[in-house]
């Protein structure tokens, strides 16, 4: 009979282990090999994380360099034609080369094929020094209006006691410098602005990148 019982007993315990085998650890074993799984999967996953933040910080510090350029690009090339705003600019200049900015002729607005780019080609006349005239023409490249000069004729002759080293100069007179910088000169420039204001075809509805036909503005007198 004991040995018996604990034949069976033996048994039982068997059973029971086998019973909390199949219904307990081996699902639990399953769900602990797919979670297991899944931070493996993390761990692989932590370079290429790690890698995409230090590429975030790196572009988080570009972006107030990158702003100031946007800033510079939106004024360079306005969302808006705003011939008010360059021609101030262009007047400001004037007085502080003392060049007379008699005139500016804007052109009706035009596309660009292939970029999203309003052209506004203009005309203007100035008077002056030829060093004042080139003191002018350099300040156009440093406005901050992008401006394309195109092109410039001058004509003119030497002022006062430039010994007439003018256009074709004296027979046997040499052409100094100072007196080149002296002669006093007129003539015309043609320069391009820009806009991403779209050119509104006739008959289309919204505003249009529509120039005034013309426009005079006036710089100081050359000294």
């Amino acid at each position: 009979m004991t040995r018996r019982f604990v034949a069976v007993a033996v048994a039982a315990m068997v059973m029971a282990v086998v019973v909390w085998y199949v219904a307990a650890f081996r699902p639990q074993s399953h769900r602990l090999a797919a979670e297991q799984a899944k931070v493996t999967q993390l761990e692989q996953s932590v370079p290429g994380l790690e890698a995409h933040l230090a590429d975030l910080k790196r572009r988080s510090k570009l972006l107030p360099e990158r702003r100031v350029l946007l800033a510079r690009l939106s004024r360079a090339i306005p969302k808006k034609v705003d011939l008010a705003a360059l021609i101030d600019q262009m007047d400001h200049l004037a007085k502080r080369s003392h060049v007379r900015l008699a005139s500016l002729s804007p052109e009706s607005p035009s596309t660009v094929s292939g970029i999203p780019v309003t052209v506004v080609q203009a005309q203007a006349s100035l008077q002056g020094s030829y060093g004042d005239v080139k003191a002018f023409l350099d300040g156009l490249y440093k406005l901050p209006r992008l401006i394309v000069v195109t092109s410039v004729q001058l004509s003119g002759s030497s002022g006062a006691g430039a010994g007439g080293a003018g256009a074709g100069g004296g027979a046997g007179t040499g052409t100094s410098p100072s007196s080149v910088r002296g002669t006093q000169v007129q003539g015309s420039l043609q320069f391009e602005a820009f806009t991403t204001q779209p050119v509104v075809q006739p008959g289309s509805s919204g505003a249009s990148a529509a120039a005034p036909s013309s426009t005079t503005q006036s710089g100081s007198t050359g000294s």
